[in-house]
């Protein structure tokens, strides 16, 4: 089954990624192929007197509250990809209270977590506001980049740093590509204040809006090289990382 499927048939959450070996894929192309192993990563309401009902076409219903979305192939067999929807999903999604709701209704907080995005361009906005969608109170993230601040400040402004609710921004320049210069971002993040040893940490290496300007392959060559910094980094620092992504 692909991401496009998936996305159209759930009728009552917003698909805005998966969930893959560790890593947050946020709007993965529309042809990308899901495995039995991934998760979707759902938008929708937690607080409220009604539950949620995730449904799609072709939907066995399982005793342990899990939904598998199957499609027919072109062929006569077909393929599911099994997302577990269960209660304690609840734990891993943010606290969103509604002036229509009672005072009594339950909601939960997401978890907190400290982010370092290596790399800039002006659509990392929507991955700001994704995070902020999904994490809880206190997080901090960080953008470490060669492109001016002033620049970034421009699309990162005061007014969308208002609309956040639960992550802070924080800016860096630097060469992603310079070993020194993306080892003190990542110790630095890992010690700061808000983001002790209990606190995750994630690494997010994004294709540089200058990487793109040139040769896609050279782009992708540079991509891969600043992941495989970041996470020789961790590993000679003894920094526990709970994950290493791109996303191109």
């Amino acid at each position: 089954m692909k991401f496009k499927d998936v996305r159209r048939k759930v009728q009552d959450a917003v698909v805005c990624g998966i969930f893959r070996s560790g890593g947050i894929h946020f709007h993965p192309g529309d042809d990308e192929v899901l495995k039995e192993t991934d998760k979707l990563l759902l938008i929708s309401p937690v607080c409220g007197r009604r539950k949620s009902q995730y449904s799609v076409l072709n939907i066995s219903e399982r005793t342990d509250s899990s939904v598998s979305y199957s499609e027919p192939k072109e062929g006569q067999r077909s393929s599911s990809v099994v997302t577990e929807l269960k209660e304690t999903r609840l734990k891993n999604i943010v606290e969103r209270p509604s002036k229509s709701f009672s005072k009594s209704s339950e909601c939960t907080l997401g978890p907190r977590e400290c982010i370092l995005i290596v790399g800039w361009r002006p659509k990392v906005t929507d991955m700001i506001r994704e995070y902020d969608n999904y994490l809880g109170p206190g997080s901090v993230l960080e953008i470490l980049s060669e492109t001016p601040i002033t620049e970034r400040t421009s699309v990162v402004n005061p007014l969308m740093q208002s609309q956040l609710k639960n992550i802070k921004v924080t800016h860096k320049v630097g060469c992603p590509m310079n070993y020194d210069t993306l080892k003190e971002a990542i110790i630095n993040i890992r010690k700061s204040a808000k983001c002790d040893k209990n606190v995750p940490l994630s690494v997010v290496v994004i294709s540089d809006r200058d990487w793109l300007i040139g040769d896609t392959v050279q782009a992708d060559k540079q991509l891969a090289y600043t992941l495989l910094l970041a996470e020789n980094i961790c590993h000679k620092n003894d920094i526990k990382v709970s994950s290493h992504y791109k996303q191109c």
